[in-house]
């Protein structure tokens, strides 16, 4: 059986093109902000936490990914 995050990325997935802007409103720990990263290369990001701990990793994922179309913003949206 799939979790449930897996089966909202397959839902994603029909909607989510190479050039599509994404907005996650909760980074955590940055898997879904990544998962948008990876699958709109060459469109934008945007990811928004009010938590350090949750933008420190998601900051440190995307980093590791070379990825520089994802926006941070250590607020609220």
């Amino acid at each position: 059986m799939k979790r449930i995050v897996d089966r909202a990325h397959d839902f994603l997935l029909n909607y989510i093109k190479e050039d599509s802007i994404c907005v996650d409103f909760t980074m955590g720990n940055g898997q879904d902000t990544l998962f948008l990263a990876k699958h709109c290369p060459r469109g934008k990001v945007i990811a928004f936490d009010i938590d350090q701990e949750a933008y420190t990793n998601t900051l440190k994922k995307i980093q590791a990914e070379n990825l520089d179309h994802v926006e941070l913003h250590l607020c609220s949206h």
